[in-house]
């Protein structure tokens, strides 16, 4: 050891012999600490030796770390310093879903797995990991120290099982108990927390619960997860709601709050109040470091009542996936943190899409036979729209003659033009949107699905054909590297998709009345959708592709069932009629109206 580092570890014993002075630790515990700075200089005169026995001198420092550690924490802690001192040791709470390790330090949960899953690497799912997870409750001693349950030493009353109390004892009538239990096929873990005779040493109205949690990777798309990784929280007579997913924020929430949920794209890790938490603050940020995509952490406060000797509070976690039905089981408003769309987009999933799917799914395994069986259901429904639609177009097929001739003869008068096209219309008994609205009355179903398929948990990791997870992005070939707007790979179910659109877009070209030069803008759309759904739900790509294909189908059925003939004797029929009978009897009632209103104005 050379002089500067003898001077440096001289320097370090001096100014630790002044801090055990003042803090008036035991000789015990000055003799721990010179065993820990033996070790570690021990350790750097024989790191370059033999691998074989660095592991023995980094096991014994570590240990020899820890005491001293916490020899010093003892000091700090006055009444509580005798639980500052102890064994950290793991116990397991599980059942057939979860496997929750505790930590004896801390009486704390410090990792989570869940059974039945994986990550998209097909290696254990832990929603949270060791080292990554910590959780907390402080509160002020009498004796103006800060004591954190982080920092105290529990004794566990098992191992193992299904329920397990961890207990750190003041005295036989002053102690704190956390209890962990769980139920056989339940997600949610009861957390009842009690602190019996502890308001002769707690100073406060109030606990303090830490909560943070670096979030890991799951899925395969990275920038998915990162979009959809937030806090969420409800306030007891409210709607759920969340922190936005794209930016990085401190919020505070001077209102109570039910529950807060760390949530990921398919699971969530939420914490529950049976009444609620005060005066909550939650933040979110991005680290995107190794495995990490951000870290989620919340204070929030629950009361303490300093004239009660008991003060008890059952709490509750929910470690599991983002199942809408297993969700709303609790009827705490968690279904919420699974996105179904809104307005309408949302009542068609709700009320539709969902139940038809989960119908299915309790006769059927194959998931790319249930969104094919699902969307064969649908377009039967929708199918009289359809038929409409084709009728409506193929009226005005048989006027396009007449269009053109109008078209030509009021070339020059655009006004002019567009009165007489209407009228043709009108005489005839055509409508030009008639086309056009049934489409649109479909629009709600292709949205709804935009939403249900990248949200679907029963969709996640089912593979269908070449596609091994319908709930993202499939690849017949990966680039390496990525191009812009398109990606890193290439998506089949994508590419199909938009080569039927393209066909689709070809037939309805067919029955438009559009100038030849702005029918190719129907085609953009299509091309657009390499890229932008290049890495979107394989499953929402299957079911636009097919759903795409049957109503191409439809038309063509549509087609053999209208007979242009009939329909151009129909059209004929119509505009030998006078004005007044090819109206409606609404737009003859508003005629009516129009004419009785000038004939007032007139008097």
């Amino acid at each position: 050891m050379d002089k500067t580092a003898r001077t440096g570890l001289l320097l370090i014993g001096l100014l630790l012999l002044v801090y055990f002075f003042v803090t008036n630790p035991s000789r015990k515990d000055v003799e721990n600490y010179n065993i820990k700075k033996d070790s570690i200089a021990l350790n750097n005169k024989t790191k370059d030796g033999p691998e074989k026995n660095a592991p023995e001198v980094i096991v014994k420092t570590d240990r020899d770390n820890t005491i001293a550690l916490d020899s010093l924490k003892a000091a700090q802690l006055g009444n509580f310093g005798t639980l500052a001192q102890g064994v950290n040791e793991e116990c397991v709470v599980e059942n057939d879903l979860l496997k929750i390790t505790l930590n004896t330090k801390g009486g704390s949960i410090i990792s989570v797995e869940l059974k039945k899953f994986q990550r998209a690497d097909s290696t254990k799912l832990i929603l949270l990991e060791k080292g990554n997870n910590n959780f907390n409750i402080s509160f002020p001693s009498k004796q103006a120290q800060t004591i954190n349950t982080r920092d105290l030493y529990f004794t566990a009353s098992a191992k193992q099982g299904e329920s397990i109390a961890l207990t750190a004892s003041l005295d036989s009538n002053t102690y704190i108990v956390q209890t962990y239990s769980l139920k056989e096929g339940s997600y949610l873990v009861g957390y009842d927390v009690k602190f019996e005779g502890m308001n002769r040493v707690i100073n406060s109205q109030s606990l303090q619960l830490d909560w943070s949690a670096r979030i890991p990777k799951q899925e395969k798309t990275l920038e998915q997860e990162m979009l959809t990784t937030t806090i969420w929280y409800k306030q007891p007579d409210t709607d759920a709601d969340n922190i936005s997913e794209s930016k990085e924020t401190t919020e505070d929430f001077p209102y109570n709050l039910k529950w807060i949920g760390f949530r990921q794209s398919f699971f969530n890790s939420t914490i529950i109040a049976e009444k609620a938490f005060t005066n909550s603050k939650v933040s979110v940020k991005n680290i995107n470091e190794g495995n990490f995509i951000k870290e989620l952490s919340t204070t929030a406060y629950l009361p303490f009542n300093a004239n009660q000797t008991n003060n008890s509070y059952a709490l509750q976690f929910y470690f599991g996936p983002n199942d809408y039905n297993i969700l709303k089981a609790p009827h705490l408003g968690m279904e919420k943190m699974v996105k179904v769309g809104w307005g309408i987009f949302g009542w068609v999933n709700l009320f539709i899409t969902i139940p038809i799917f989960e119908f299915l799914s309790k006769n059927i395994t194959n998931y790319g036979i249930i969104i094919l069986l699902l969307t064969l259901i649908i377009k039967l429904a929708l199918f009289p729209m359809v038929y409409g639609s084709y009728k409506s177009m193929a009226k005005m097929k048989v006027l396009k003659p007449d269009i053109d001739l109008l078209n030509e003869k009021f070339k020059d008068d655009a006004q002019r033009r567009q009165q007489e096209t209407m009228k043709l219309y009108k005489k005839a008994g055509v409508s030009p949107l008639g086309g056009c609205l049934p489409m649109l009355l479909q629009l709600p179903f292709l949205m709804s699905m935009f939403q249900f398929f990248p949200s679907c948990i029963d969709l996640r990791q089912q593979g269908f054909w070449w596609c091994n997870d319908l709930s993202t992005y499939d690849s017949i070939w990966d680039f390496g590297t990525k191009i812009p707007f398109y990606g890193d790979h290439v998506s089949l179910w994508t590419i199909l998709m938009t080569l039927v659109t393209l066909a689709m877009t070809f037939w309805s070209n067919q029955f438009s009345n559009q100038p030849k030069e702005y029918k190719w803008i129907g085609y953009v759309m299509p091309v657009l959708f390499l890229g932008i759904f290049n890495n979107y739900s394989a499953g929402f790509s299957y079911y636009s592709t097919i759903a795409t294909a049957m109503t191409l189908g439809q038309q063509l059925i549509a087609r053999r069932l209208v007979d242009d003939n009939k329909l151009l004797a129909k059209i004929e029929e119509n505009r030998k009629r006078p004005e007044s009978q090819t109206k409606s009897a609404f737009q003859r009632r508003l005629d009516e109206a129009m004419k009785q209103q000038q004939l007032r104005k007139k008097k």
